[in-house]
């Protein structure tokens, strides 16, 4: 294996970014999708990159660029998802609703195309290209090591948040951390197949989806919750708090 694994894995995800970001100009709802998954996936990259050098503002103007993007992006998701989710509901006040959530999605989708249009593919380029030189200086024992030590920590912090799950807030956060876990974990399995917590990935990626399902079924409270206090209506509270 060569000492530039985590630069080659780099440089695969931004080109694939790069190539999404494009083809998501038709507004294919997996292809916005498929930018979403790119941006995280960076994320984590330079979030690693911060923990190997010590220095937490490497990356931080790449991920400026990134960050509207992907809300934007999120924003779409959320909607599609709403949409989905209320399908099997078919009183007058969730009809209305799916009716609200597709003008959201609407307004997100015209806002997204906006920034592709602005998107700065060139600074990018240039961003990305200071961020590859940091990932070659690096030696896979050392990205290794670290990496390996990182994910203990985020282990230990997950399962201390476990025994604390209060809110919903602290549930997402788990999710967040196990996402970075999941991801970090590939990365090692990539630069040596014998990773020895890859047995305990396995299980992340099942825990992972869970929490996933929930947090997309929390989206749809949420946003169902706020549409019917903007209504202020106590007739449509009534009809569709059972339903929350």
């Amino acid at each position: 294996m060569s000492r530039n694994t985590i630069a080659r894995i780099y440089k695969s995800n931004e080109r694939h970014f790069t190539k999404d970001l494009k083809d998501a100009r038709d507004l294919d709802e997996n292809k916005v999708h498929k930018v979403r998954v790119d941006i995280k996936n960076l994320r984590v990259l330079l979030e690693l990159l911060s923990v190997i050098t010590g220095k937490k503002r490497k990356g931080r103007p790449l991920l400026n660029q990134l960050d509207p993007v992907f809300r934007r992006a999120g924003s779409i998701r959320s909607a599609g998802l709403n949409l989905k989710l209320s399908q099997p509901y078919r009183s007058q006040h969730l009809i209305k609703f799916r009716q609200h959530q597709r003008l959201i999605q609407q307004q997100a989708r015209i806002e997204f195309l906006e920034l592709l249009k602005r998107f700065d593919f060139e600074k990018f380029r240039k961003q990305n290209k200071k961020a590859l030189e940091h990932f070659r200086a690096l030696k896979n024992k050392k990205v290794q090591r670290s990496a390996e030590e990182y994910i203990r920590i985020l282990f230990a912090r997950v399962r201390a948040d476990i025994f604390d799950i209060g809110d919903d807030e602290k549930l997402h956060e788990i999710r967040k951390r196990l996402k970075i876990i999941r991801n970090v974990g590939q990365l090692l399995l990539k630069i040596d197949p014998g990773f020895s917590l890859k047995e305990e990935l396995q299980k992340i990626s099942l825990t992972y989806d869970k929490i996933g399902q929930w947090h997309d079924t929390q989206e749809l409270i949420d946003a169902l919750e706020k549409y019917v206090a903007d209504l202020e209506s106590p007739e449509a509270l009534e009809k569709t708090a059972p339903l929350i």
